[in-house]
């Protein structure tokens, strides 16, 4: 798999917006992204290794990355 697939996630800015919850349950967005097998094939491997499901390793790989931009933007 190329390094470029994954540095195209880590540079993905989702909007960040402060969570809701509705009968103790958080409201969330869903979103549809489409993956190079590989790519899925490695993140699959991650979120095993972690005891995660895809879905939730990448939704802290998205908001790891946008906290990143985010502090980015402010020292720059």
């Amino acid at each position: 798999m190329s390094e470029t697939l994954l540095e195209g996630i880590m540079q993905s800015t989702p909007l960040i917006s402060d969570q809701k919850t509705l009968g103790g349950k958080r409201r969330l967005e869903a979103v549809t992204a489409y993956l190079e097998p590989d790519l899925k094939a490695v993140l699959e491997e991650w979120a095993n290794s972690e005891s995660r499901s895809l879905s939730s390793l990448v939704v802290y790989l998205l908001s790891q990355a946008a906290k990143e931009r985010q502090q980015d933007k402010g020292a720059g």
